[in-house]
């Protein structure tokens, strides 16, 4: 038995597919679909670790900020500062460069610029 079915009928189910069609396109792709929904949940996982990177930053900074305050006054952070500023260092310190770059020939040698260096205390401790 052969099911025939009336033009109506017909542009109805077209009509019905097409539209079931249209909203799962919009599911999927649409501004608030499943994929857009992803991106965000990936763009907000990114955010959140800059802003606890930042807030770290932050947090630092006010910790020296409120060490180099008049109410609250670390000496040995005032006198690193105004060194490393000034570039003085005592006669009994030595200074070894964080950064050695390679030469030519494969040895390594010190750099003239060196970025940071560490301050060792030869004086009397």
């Amino acid at each position: 038995m052969i099911l025939r079915l009336k033009l109506g009928q017909s542009l109805f189910f077209l009509a019905m597919a097409a539209l079931a069609l249209s909203f799962l396109h919009a599911a999927v792709q649409g501004p608030f679909g499943l994929l857009k929904r992803i991106q965000i949940e990936a763009e907000t996982s990114e955010n959140i670790t800059e802003r606890d990177s930042l807030q770290r930053e932050v947090n630092r900074m006010r910790n020296l900020t409120r060490r180099l305050s008049d109410h609250y006054l670390d000496l040995d952070l005032l006198d690193e500062r105004a060194r490393h500023v000034l570039g003085l260092m005592r006669p009994d310190e030595v200074i070894i460069p964080d950064h050695i770059r390679p030469v030519a020939d494969g040895s390594r040698r010190k750099s003239d610029s060196a970025k940071r260096s560490d301050v060792l205390d030869l004086g009397q401790s």
